[in-house]
């Protein structure tokens, strides 16, 4: 085999192991690519395999490394630009996350799958971010067009919907993520969501050990960093049983955790119930100009991510009160396949016009129909004319 064959070869080897999650030995078949294809003079593959060694450090959750081996790939010439961009953009969001931009360039991340994945995850996460958890559990829970995830990826989105619910209270969408969670055997996630719901009975000993046990996993998904998220949880938790020691201790190891990272998403205040995070950090006093400080000074302006969710979202029951009916929220492809179910268009039409496969469109359809409560075609469109989705 020539050198060249072997070079792609490799590249080839090591997305499809980061796409499976054996991330360490993806990234040391795409280290071995990209010297083989800089030895080469090939630049074009160079610049491609970097982008796919960016993504594979944005899925160990070193958004620092990605960013930097993303601007690499961008300044390599023949470079596509938009993977390299989308990386960015999400490490930029992770930087962040309390101003997330309107729409990133994970909109229009390449032909990575990788790329897509995480885009359209981020995605989903920059509604919640602004306190509207509705319409980012129902893209959480949209069908996804991609390839049949590997469990690493399944976990991760469920594991985002977890915190979605989490900032939001919403017991069914936790218990159901905790179930996808346990299929996937993604066991930290679990104890997440088991610290989650004993935080919300109350019950602060039990949340306490559930986040303390899903922080010690040494399997703990890297991205999004369920460790770092449970060490914060519990320091939240700490505090509110009067441990401010304790509190302390468990937010410092977090901060020295997210820091080389330079991952700030643990740190909105996405559990509610509990002293805020930003009360908490101000008892490990980062040294001045520090990220942690940085951290810490833009918590205590924007306030909890839990807290404006619970100003911002009326619950089902206050809508009734109004007299106003809650509309369902729809995902944009739903919308799409609405307005053209609307036109009376057939399922083959509907395919034909968006690029979808039949399939595709069938199981939009069903989550349209759910969503709207409604079994054919006439009831939904005639649902969604009361909900002026039409």
């Amino acid at each position: 085999m020539g050198q060249g064959r072997r070079t792609l070869l490799q590249a080839l080897v090591g997305e499809a192991q980061v796409w499976l999650g054996d991330l360490a030995a993806g990234e040391e078949h795409l280290s071995a690519a990209a010297h083989g294809a800089r030895a080469e003079g090939s630049v074009q593959l160079a610049s491609e395999v970097l982008a796919g060694l960016a993504l594979a450090e944005y899925s160990r959750g070193r958004m620092a490394d990605a960013a930097r081996l993303a601007r690499t790939a961008e300044a390599t010439r023949g470079s596509d630009g938009r993977t390299p961009a989308c990386v960015r953009s999400l490490a930029a969001l992770h930087a962040d996350p309390w101003h997330p931009p309107d729409d990133g360039a994970w909109a229009d991340p390449g032909p990575h799958l990788l790329a897509r994945f995480w885009g359209d995850l981020a995605a989903a996460t920059v509604p919640a971010l602004r306190g509207r958890t509705r319409p980012a559990l129902a893209a959480l829970g949209a069908p996804v067009e991609l390839p049949e995830l590997p469990a690493p990826l399944a976990a991760a989105r469920d594991t985002v919907r977890a915190l979605v619910a989490a900032a939001a209270d919403d017991l069914a969408e936790l218990r159901g993520a905790r179930s996808r969670l346990a299929e996937h055997g993604a066991a930290a996630g679990v104890r997440f969501v088991d610290g989650v719901l004993a935080v919300l009975r109350r019950d602060l000993r039990t949340a306490l050990e559930a986040f303390r046990a899903a922080g010690d996993d040494p399997d703990a998904a890297p991205q999004p960093d369920v460790a770092t998220l449970t060490l914060v949880c519990a320091a939240q938790v700490a505090e509110g049983r009067g441990d401010e020691t304790g509190a302390a201790r468990l937010l410092g190891a977090a901060t020295e955790r997210a820091e080389p990272r330079r991952d700030a998403l643990a740190f909105v205040g996405w559990l509610g119930h509990v002293p805020p995070v930003h009360a908490v950090l101000a008892r490990v006093r980062p040294p001045a100009g520090s990220w942690s400080a940085g951290v810490l000074a833009t918590a205590r302006d924007a306030g909890s991510l839990h807290a404006l969710v619970a100003r911002t979202t009326p619950t089902a029951n206050e809508a009734r009160r109004a007299g106003r009916p809650v509309a369902p929220p729809l995902t944009q492809r739903e919308r799409e396949v609405l307005e053209r179910l609307a036109r009376g268009a057939s399922y083959a039409d509907i395919a034909a016009d968006l690029v979808l496969s039949a399939d595709t469109v069938k199981t939009h359809v069903a989550s349209l129909y759910a969503k709207l409560g409604a079994g054919r075609r006439s009831d939904a469109l005639a649902t969604a004319r009361t909900y002026d989705l039409l």
